[in-house]
Order: structure tokens, then sequence, then C-alpha cells
């Protein structure tokens, strides 16, 4: 899968979601790798720490291994807070990546009209806190902390 976000699904979308778009997509692209990067480990949690204290091995470190930009940890955050309806809406068209409305309404157990409706204020919650997130960082890197 490319780097490079989808342009067609802009057609439809107001000017002042565009850029909100491209900050989910990739945040989806950055989430459906950390899924798949934690789904079915080779060894169990257990185990793993079993053969590596026999072997003298320190604990790993709480990085994820994928890096994320500001946008994308700020992204997930927000997300995370969203309304379950939302929430749902919101994986099924970014992180399963579904071709179709009816196949991303299916994913996020919802009718076609209730999914996007749900993935439109989404969309607009997640831009107005990413405009109050990126202010709030900018603040931060003019104070010098």
């Amino acid at each position: 899968m490319s780097d490079e976000p989808n342009r067609r699904s802009h057609r439809r979308l107001p000017r002042e979601l565009i850029e909100t778009d491209i900050h989910l997509q990739a945040w989806g692209r950055w989430a459906r790798g950390e899924i798949a990067r934690h789904a079915w480990p080779r060894e169990s949690p257990m185990f793993r720490a079993i053969r590596e204290a026999r072997l003298g091995i320190r604990a790993r470190s709480t990085s994820t291994g994928l890096e994320a930009s500001a946008e994308v940890v700020a992204c997930d955050r927000i997300v995370a807070r969203l309304p379950e309806r939302q929430r749902r809406a919101v994986w099924a068209h970014y992180i399963t990546a579904g071709e179709t409305r009816f196949h991303c309404a299916r994913q996020a157990q919802q009718s076609e009209r209730e999914f996007s409706a749900n993935l439109e204020r989404a969309r607009w919650s997640v831009h107005g806190a990413l405009q109050v997130a990126m202010a709030q960082a900018g603040e931060l890197l003019a104070q010098g902390g």
C-alpha cells in the first residue's frame, strides 16, 4: 500500500475536510501496521519473558517500532475519544479500507445512511480537535518547551 493519500476520496468532501482526510488516511495506514504488528504473536508474552530471562536479555522497550508523525498521534488520541458509533465508522473507512460505502457500513454494523452520517460527524470532530491540537503544539514550540 502506498503512502500517497487517496485523492479520489476528496471529490465529495468540503474543502475544509480535505487536509483532515489526508491526516486520517495516514493514521489509518499507521494503525493497520500497528494492528498487523500486534495481531498474532509468534510466541506468547509469557514464553518470551521466560526465554529472555533464561538468556539474560533485558525487557524490550515500549516503543511501537512504527514511527508516527505528530498528526498521526493526535488523530489516534482524537479518534479514541470519539463516540462509539463514529469511532466504528472511522475504523471501517480508514483502517479496514473498505472500497464501497456498503462494505464500510457493514463493517461498522450500521446502515449506509447511518454510516455516512457518523463518518461525516467524526471527520468534523477530528477536524476541530486537530486544529486545537496543532495550535497547542505550535504554542509549546514557540515557548521552547
